[in-house]
């Protein structure tokens, strides 16, 4: 804390290390609103999340507390899932809990530092995307019309003022309209003729001819401007359009690297709508609600649409695909074993057990070896023949001349019977 109270006084939240303490909750301020909303109170988040910490059942205790009582349950899960994510990514926060639980001004510092840095995220965001935004908007044929981008870096003229972003401004709903006549229908809109709602998707969010009436569901969210828009803000400008790679050697690795994303979540999907909304409008600074478009209904509609199980699982997958390359879902999460990986695995155990059924028949083989040199040992012995211990004749010292070339014909023999035991048993097994 006292690193964030030094920043506050010196360099107004700045933090120039890069492995400090300060350094991973800058981090983790910058990843809130991109990883939770754009409309979170990152303040309010942190009062909650200390407040709440560790408490069995955090939304019946927030009821009962008197600062808590009015929030609704659905808001304390919202605030309780993105304390989470700040706890995951800040290692050490536990240990903070004890001071902050007693420091109204450590809450307070915190809570202004993550704010600061969130604001600071999103501002970095709008500015990289407001001077590419003419990249990624293509020219539109209408009958008898080419409609081009006018506006270039002048956001002032974006939203109903410029035909081609009103072209992606414009609901699934009103496009026949447009197309109809795009310059009174810009008119209309901008006097207030025609009025439209926040929660009418806008074209962008759906491919071209992507948009079914009576299925409005079908394909939202699956639009080129907007995936272009995500590509560019998480995983690089150079991955949103071919024409965009050059010169970007030496800059910062994208934000999905360097944060380890590895899918994507209808946060992420809702907070570069949001963005993609501001800045195809004509608003001149960033505004919740200008009285034009209410970005926190948009926001709130968007994220509500997956509740739905089956659409939710369907679309995430396609953005997981689209994204990252993988379609990595609740529903696939189990592999069904059809990969190289899974095939070298069998293919080794199959060899492992291959080696190990042949030295059981070896070392088989040679315990029936061993077991027949036993058996014949003891047929000699039941003959009469003596044995090698019994070469030497004791009363007279000497060694009997008869037991010597018994014996050595017996190794003759015994050589011989051996080879032949040997080979009857090569082939019987």
């Amino acid at each position: 804390m006292l690193e964030l109270r030094n920043v506050k006084e010196s360099r107004g939240w700045v933090i120039r290390e890069t492995h400090s303490p300060g350094a991973q909750l800058k981090d983790a301020g910058r990843m809130i609103n991109r990883k939770c909303g754009n409309h979170i109170n990152i303040p309010e988040l942190v009062t909650r999340g200390v407040a709440l910490h560790n408490d069995p059942e955090p939304v019946v205790i927030a009821q009962e507390m008197e600062a808590f009582k009015n929030i609704v349950p659905k808001d304390i899960e919202k605030y309780l899932k993105a304390w989470g994510t700040i706890l995951r990514r800040v290692p050490f926060m536990p240990a903070l809990m004890p001071d902050l639980a007693i420091s109204l001004y450590g809450v307070v510092l915190l809570g202004a530092f993550l704010d600061a840095h969130a604001r600071s995220a999103r501002s970095d965001d709008l500015s990289m995307l407001r001077y590419d935004t003419m990249l990624y908007i293509e020219e539109v044929r209408l009958d008898g019309m080419i409609i081009h981008y006018q506006a270039r870096c002048n956001k002032m003229l974006h939203g109903f003022k410029d035909l081609a972003t009103t072209c992606l401004l414009t609901p699934c709903r009103l496009r026949d309209d447009f197309n109809a006549n795009p310059e009174l229908f810009c008119c209309n809109v901008c006097e207030g003729t025609m009025r439209i709602k926040s929660c009418d998707y806008p074209l962008f969010m759906y491919p071209e001819d992507g948009y079914k009436k009576g299925r409005s569901d079908y394909r939202l969210c699956r639009g080129l401007f907007l995936i272009q828009y995500f590509h560019h803000i998480f995983t690089g400008k150079c991955n949103a359009t071919v024409s965009t790679c050059v010169g970007l050697k030496g800059r910062p690795g994208p934000v999905a690297e360097l944060n380890k994303m590895s899918e994507v979540t209808p946060e992420n999907i809702g907070y570069v709508a949001v963005l993609v909304c501001f800045i195809l409008n004509d608003q001149d600074a960033w505004h919740v609600d200008d009285n034009k478009f209410n970005s926190p209904d948009f926001y709130n509609s968007l994220i509500h649409l997956f509740s739905n199980a089956e659409w939710c699982t369907f679309t995430l997958k396609w953005w997981n695909e689209e994204v990252f390359g993988n379609n990595r879902s609740d529903s696939d999460d189990k592999d069904d074993g059809d990969n190289t990986y899974v095939q070298i695995l069998a293919q080794c155990a199959a060899i492992e057990e291959h080696r190990c059924g042949e030295e059981m028949a070896q070392r088989a083989l040679k315990d029936q070896i061993h077991y027949a040199r036993e058996n014949s040992d003891e047929d000699h012995g039941d003959n009469g023949t003596s044995s090698k211990e019994d070469v030497w004749d004791h009363d007279s010292g000497a060694e009997d001349d008869s037991n010597k070339d018994m014996q050595e014909l017996d190794y003759l023999e015994d050589g011989e019977e051996e080879r032949d035991e040997l080979d009857d048993l090569l082939e019987w097994f």
